[in-house]
């Protein structure tokens, strides 16, 4: 519903977007979207601030909206499926009410029905810091905590176990899978494996199994790096046992499949989503970018167009930052972008998490039940 209402409280130059106030008919209106459109005005080079607006400062309707003469609160409203009123509304003075009203009936054409998909992913163990796997120095409730504090997850303490014993051995020790050069760094310089007898040779891809020189090759391991793609790992792995055929390593289970998921997460929203917006200054995956929706970085609310949003049905989005130490701050975040909007048409709220599970009991997950 969109009405125009006569203002006689305002500068004539004055305009600003509110951020609620108190409708004759729907009584207390919210406007969640206040800050998107503050943030795209300010980009269009019409700054406004956000504002309450106050209660019985409303005078009669105008005509329509279009009309005023005098200043005006522009506003389009409607029932949330929780009862409660949403809208959006700008103020404007005498001589900035044609731009309240324009600025409100080009955001009315964004409202509908909307579900945001978003893509939940745990949170990566922090393995490899340093150059070495991370010993964990203490114990607690929530699991064992690295050098720097933070958790690691089972799959680095087993690792950590793994690499020894294979060194203890005399072997040399192909460390699988790339190091995400992104994640906060640990404590520079510890080393925290010790070599008795073998070597650590790190192995992040195909193309590095060329250079590979191996004194014994009756002696060689493999371990996978925790939050390496296990996807990209096995193509590695059929080289490696090609070349290598003596070639022994550690058992399926121990595999960390964080990386994974995280990239079918990714995925599933994208194909899902008419549009996919990504936060965060890291590198998205690759198969964020191949799945479709129309992926695109959003560093601010002013870079979400109205036109961009008005035929989205779906919104798909994806923190590129979870969990690295470049993540920015003062950038716009999954949750900004969530409660603006909530602003813009009754939003269902999906979260997309893939997760895969591991049992050494074949008859744990079996599709069919024995006799």
């Amino acid at each position: 519903m969109a009405e125009a209402y006569d203002l006689s409280t305002i500068a004539d130059e004055e305009i600003f977007v509110v951020s609620g106030f108190t409708h004759p008919v729907r009584g207390r209106v919210v406007c969640p979207a206040a800050p998107l459109v503050a943030a795209w005005m300010a980009g269009q080079g019409c700054p406004a601030p956000v504002r309450e607006f106050a209660p019985g400062t409303i005078g009669r309707p105008s005509a329509t909206i279009g009309s005023a003469r005098s200043g005006v609160l522009a506003t389009t409203t409607y029932l949330d499926l929780d009862g409660r009123a949403v809208g959006i509304a700008v103020a404007g003075g005498s001589r900035r009410a044609e731009l309240a009203e324009d600025v409100v009936r080009r955001w009315s054409r964004t409202l509908r029905t909307r579900r945001a998909l978003v893509a939940l992913t745990s949170r990566p163990c922090g393995y490899g810091r340093g150059g070495r796997p991370p010993l964990p120095e203490r114990s607690g409730p929530e699991g064992d905590l690295g050098n720097d504090g933070e958790e690691v997850c089972r799959a680095a303490r087993t690792v950590d176990a793994t690499v020894r014993s294979y060194l203890d051995r005399g072997d040399t020790v192909l460390l699988l899978g790339h190091r995400d050069d992104r994640r906060r760094p640990g404590p520079a310089g510890r080393e925290t494996v010790p070599r008795p007898a073998g070597s650590v040779v790190e192995v992040g891809g195909p193309e590095a199994v060329a250079g590979l020189e191996v004194k014994d090759e009756s002696r060689i391991s493999f371990v996978v790096r925790p939050c390496a793609v296990v996807e990209e790992i096995v193509p590695l792995l059929r080289e490696l046992r090609h070349r290598y055929p003596e070639l022994r390593g550690q058992h399926p289970d121990q595999w960390c499949y964080v990386a994974s998921d995280a990239r079918w997460a990714y995925r599933a929203v994208a194909e899902a989503s008419d549009l996919t917006l990504l936060t965060g200054k890291a590198e998205p995956h690759p198969a964020v970018l191949a799945g479709g929706g129309s992926p695109r970085r959003i560093r601010s609310l002013a870079e979400l167009l109205p036109d961009e949003i008005a035929p989205a049905a779906t919104v798909g989005l994806v923190a590129t930052d979870d969990g690295l130490a470049e993540a920015d701050q003062d950038a716009v975040t999954v949750t900004d972008i969530l409660e603006v909007l909530a602003g813009l048409g009754p939003l269902s709220i999906v979260h997309r998490r893939v997760r895969t599970d591991v049992s050494t009991n074949i008859y744990e997950n079996a599709p069919i039940t024995l006799p």
